[in-house]
């Protein structure tokens, strides 16, 4: 019959008793090369590929494809991977998540405390003539710069430089026997991450003279000096019957006077022990009546005594 006539001449096609392979993988990183039938593909044939620009054959894989007697393909996973760009260190600084330097990937940098950023803050991996290469230069990480420190009146900076990066300190000093008020050291800094700032404002050079700290009643115990100059300081204690009135410790500020004002030593209230006369033995009263007047000088004694002592006063005078 005809139908099985038709299935006779199916089974009898080449390629078609041994099975056959559908459409080609779908291959991301790579193309065939030259002309290539339309599907099916009978057993033994195959397909050679090339890697797309960026990309380079997997080490130990063929780029050519085999269709099997089971009708798959030799290999369906992808024949090639990303090319790299060179790796490059950033001094000063460093690549943020830069585990990945293959085509395609974007990397950014960022600087170490006191630097800043010169150029641009990230870079991609592409496809540069035969290879792959950056998009851009790798920037550089720049010491932030402070401008020259002020100067001040009366005195001068004891560790001059031509230039003043982030963390470079300098210290005043004054002319003479002027006092420095303020900080004597400011250094570089920085608020925005990109220009320098100093620390805090200069110090200034004064005349400064306090008065001699004495006080009545009282002495120092510390800061015996010649002159007192800014923030020269004196402890004080007050003589003996005496108490300190204010803070012991004062301290000479700027403006020439002593801060806080000089205490003073007032006088200790003393407790006075109450006493009792008694007469001495064998001495008789003046006049008038004895009892009467033992009475007056025991009345704080129990009653049993002061009713002893007038019996024997009487027994005496009789």
């Amino acid at each position: 019959p005809a139908p099985l006539l038709l299935l006779l001449l199916l089974l009898l096609l080449p390629g078609t008793a041994h099975g056959a392979c559908a459409r080609l993988p779908d291959f991301r990183t790579c193309d065939t090369t030259g002309e290539v039938s339309a599907p099916p593909y009978a057993v033994g044939t195959s397909v050679t590929y090339r890697c797309r620009p960026g990309y380079k054959a997997i080490q130990g894989k063929s780029l050519t494809i085999v269709c099997q007697e089971n009708s798959v393909w030799s290999d369906t996973s992808e024949l090639c991977t990303a090319k790299e760009c060179v790796r490059h260190e950033v001094e000063n600084g460093r690549l943020v998540d830069a585990s990945d330097v293959t085509f395609g990937a974007t990397i950014y940098f960022t600087c170490n405390e006191g630097y800043r950023l010169i150029g641009v803050q990230s870079v991609k991996c592409v496809i540069k003539d035969s290879g792959v290469d950056w998009d851009n230069n790798f920037p550089i990480c720049e010491a932030i710069p402070c401008h020259l420190p002020p100067a001040i009146t009366n005195g001068t900076i004891t560790n001059e430089a031509e230039n003043y990066v982030f963390g470079t300190s300098i210290t005043y000093k004054c002319n003479g026997d002027l006092s420095l008020i303020g900080n004597p050291s400011i250094h570089c800094t920085t608020k925005d991450k990109v220009n320098g700032v100093w620390s805090g404002p200069a110090p200034t050079c004064k005349a400064v003279r306090c008065s001699n700290p004495d006080i009545v009643n009282g002495k120092r115990t510390s800061g015996f000096q010649l002159h007192y100059s800014y923030n020269n300081t004196v402890i004080f204690e007050c003589n003996p019957g005496y108490r300190i009135k204010g803070d012991n410790i004062v301290r000479c500020e700027a403006n020439s006077t002593w801060v806080p004002p000089l205490p003073t030593c007032v006088s200790s209230p003393t407790t006075q022990a109450a006493t009792t006369t008694r007469p001495s033995k064998g001495t008789k009263p003046a006049s008038g009546n004895t009892g009467a007047a033992t009475m007056v000088s025991v009345g704080s004694m129990p009653l049993l005594v002061a009713v002893l002592f007038i019996t024997f006063h009487i027994y005496y005078l009789i």
